[in-house]
């Protein structure tokens, strides 16, 4: 079980070269024009904008959220890399859910790395799924409802970080943190084409093993119609949800780039 556990711990370095092949490109479309955001998505990346000029020496700013059954010095354990290299080009930032995450239902090797807690997660996930289906075939079976609770809750402390901490160029999210930072986008997205209300303020997202939502209010809202806006998403090969965390990506439309890399990581949504 320990070797299996430290070999988990392992998996997040791998995907955190990935995220890392990705940091010139971060900088960049964080300070370009929307017309260079666009060309760069809609060319699959092979159309690179130059960076603009600007008199700001401000760094970028990234706010980062955890997975499931996680906190902030768990992910900041995570980041450490792409923090290491960005050096004073970047800065992270740190956002905890809402929701208490029960301590005995966490990694025993994350709780020896990282004490007891307290753990978060973003919402709570119910569904009505047969006792003799894993996880993953619950959520390929469409005839399974699934609920989540709290997502308000979520999107509000999301939201007041925003406001409170911000302005922020990136929004960085593992797993659940992904799918929250999915749900807010899609959000945004719907007000400023329904009511006029300012698009999102950030520039792009960074999912890292997000997956599509699959309780039904959020399932629409996330795909009709596909979502334009800039995002890079990392999947591990070896995750065992790396086919079904791929589902959204024909429903993200142009504004999204992919890069497959290594396995799963820890904590899980």
């Amino acid at each position: 079980m320990v070797g299996g556990k430290r070999k988990t711990l392992s998996m997040w370095a791998a995907l955190c070269e990935a995220c890392c092949m990705l940091l010139d490109t971060v900088s960049v479309l964080a300070s370009a024009s929307q017309a260079q955001v666009t060309a760069y998505f809609e060319s699959g990346g092979t159309v690179k904008p130059e960076p603009l000029t600007t008199t700001s020496s401000a760094p970028l700013r990234v706010l980062c959220l955890h997975g499931g059954g996680s906190n902030k010095a768990v992910m900041t354990y995570q980041t450490r890399e792409l923090c290491r290299l960005f050096g004073a080009g970047a800065s992270f930032d740190y956002l905890e859910g809402p929701r208490p995450f029960a301590v005995a239902e966490v990694d025993p090797q994350v709780r020896q790395l990282f004490g007891e807690g307290p753990y978060h997660c973003w919402y709570g996930v119910y569904n009505d799924g047969s006792p003799q289906q894993n996880f993953l075939e619950r959520l390929r079976d469409h005839s399974v409802n699934f609920t989540y609770s709290d997502v308000e809750t979520a999107i509000a402390t999301l939201e007041a970080a925003l406001v409170e901490r911000g302005p922020f160029d990136v929004l960085l999210g593992f797993s659940q943190g992904a799918i929250i930072i999915s749900i807010l986008t899609a959000l945004r997205l719907k007000a400023a084409r329904e009511s006029g209300a300012p698009p999102p303020e950030w520039r792009m997202n960074v999912l890292v093993c997000g997956m599509p939502p699959r309780d039904n209010r959020y399932i629409e809202l996330t795909t009709t119609p596909p979502m334009e806006f800039p995002c890079i998403q990392v999947f591990g090969q070896r995750d065992p949800f790396y086919s079904y965390g791929q589902v959204p990506l024909p429903l993200l439309g142009p504004s999204s780039t992919l890069c497959r890399h290594a396995p799963r990581s820890y904590p899980s949504a």
